[in-house]
């Protein structure tokens, strides 16, 4: 399957450069698997979406699987000998007086091992590249710790289409410190980006949703590489996912199999929804993997659409959908064509479902990428059958 099979066209005006002033004001688009769009409504409604699957669909229980990382800020701006402007973005925040740092830059033509990159304005090293290894680049630290500089010079990591020139990045330092977080992060940063299906919770969101009957049980994965590196190659299985790490506690497991059993049972009462899929990528790996609660593990798992070898006339309609082992339904962003997220909607959602829902998406206006609105997948047909959400 090629790369290109992901494409889609992005009205620039449609792309959210700023969060709403009020995280659960976005706008929610719920969707079903094999079929998209049913209907749209605000994210603030989802205390009433509760209360109503609770109602006309028997559920007993209800649970959001949130990421509970914490982005650090990870860009910083700097500037060659000559004056020439650049960026880098660090991807290994806990590094230790002495080790190299890995990062990603931009420009990163004529850059050379040995060379020194400097504080924006003035003649202070920030940093020496090390070595080159496209994407990554090597770099050792000068005159202070990696946490300091990056608290001192750093600037949220927001995604390269979110342009803030120096003097709008002062501006928007603030808002951007504050939203480009979710309000349930961990007091641990070790995200190079947000989780960014959680950033339309507010705590009276949560609040409201838990007297409605919901809870919520907190997984981690420290976005990295693997979530948002570029598909460059021409089939996406020759994309090389990079590994992340992750964490699934002892208490959250054990409520994960406990569901499970139940649902190997043929008790569907209990409805597992992941916000974001980091989350959903965490609980899949950690289930795959049958790995041991309460210890880091990484990942780089790839989900993705597989197609079926058994037709002859194979096409793009005919991809195998990607079966969630303890997921009913994902709430997400939209996505960027031809990413590795987008390819993983179009798996769980089924073709032309995510066709459907991003020309709906588009059609409707819905604001785009990580600061914009949101949908809610329903992937489990036994708990949300089709007839019932029309």
């Amino acid at each position: 399957m090629k790369t290109l099979d992901f494409d889609y066209s992005v009205p620039e005006e449609l792309v959210a450069i700023t969060p709403q002033p009020v995280r659960h004001d976005a706008r929610l688009m719920l969707a079903q698997i094999n079929f998209g769009p049913l209907d749209e409504l605000l994210f603030r409604d989802l205390p009433g979406l509760i209360e109503k699957w609770k109602s006309e669909n028997h559920l007993k229980k209800i649970v959001f699987i949130v990421n509970d990382t914490r982005v650090y800020p990870a860009r910083v701006r700097v500037q060659t000998a000559n004056g020439g402007l650049g960026e880098v973005f660090v991807l290994n925040p806990r590094a230790k007086a002495g080790e190299n740092i890995s990062c990603l830059m931009r420009p990163l033509k004529r850059r050379k091992v040995g060379e020194h990159l400097y504080k924006v304005g003035c003649k202070t090293p920030l940093f020496t590249v090390v070595s080159l290894q496209p994407p990554l680049v090597k770099l050792a630290n000068l005159n202070q710790s990696l946490e300091d500089l990056l608290q001192e010079e750093g600037e949220m990591p927001l995604p390269p289409y979110i342009e803030r020139s120096p003097d709008s990045a002062q501006k928007y330092a603030g808002l951007d410190r504050e939203r480009y977080q979710t309000v349930y992060a961990s007091n641990f940063a070790g995200s190079a980006a947000a989780p960014t299906a959680g950033l339309h919770f507010t705590e009276e969101l949560m609040s409201a949703c838990r007297a409605s009957g919901a809870e919520f049980w907190p997984v981690t994965l420290n976005v990295g590489l693997g979530t948002f590196l570029p598909v460059k190659s021409e089939a996406i299985d020759d994309h090389e996912m990079h590994s992340e790490w992750c964490f699934v506690s002892e208490e959250v497991s054990a409520k994960l199999e406990a569901v499970q059993k139940e649902k190997e049972k043929g008790d569907n009462s209990s409805a597992i929804i992941c916000v974001g899929t980091t989350s959903l990528r965490t609980v899949e790996s950690f289930f795959q993997q049958n790995l041991p609660a309460g210890k880091w593990f990484s990942t780089n798992i790839f989900i993705r659409p597989t197609i079926c070898k058994q037709k002859q006339d194979l096409t793009f309609q005919d991809f195998v959908p990607y079966s969630p082992q303890c997921t009913d339904a994902l709430i997400t962003n939209f996505h960027q064509p031809q990413s590795t997220l987008l390819m993983l909607i179009a798996s769980l959602m089924g073709s032309p479902a995510w066709k459907k829902m991003y020309s709906h998406a588009i059609d409707k206006k819905f604001r785009l990428f990580s600061y914009g609105d949101s949908s809610l997948l329903l992937l489990n047909e036994k708990i949300w059958p089709k007839e019932n959400q029309k």
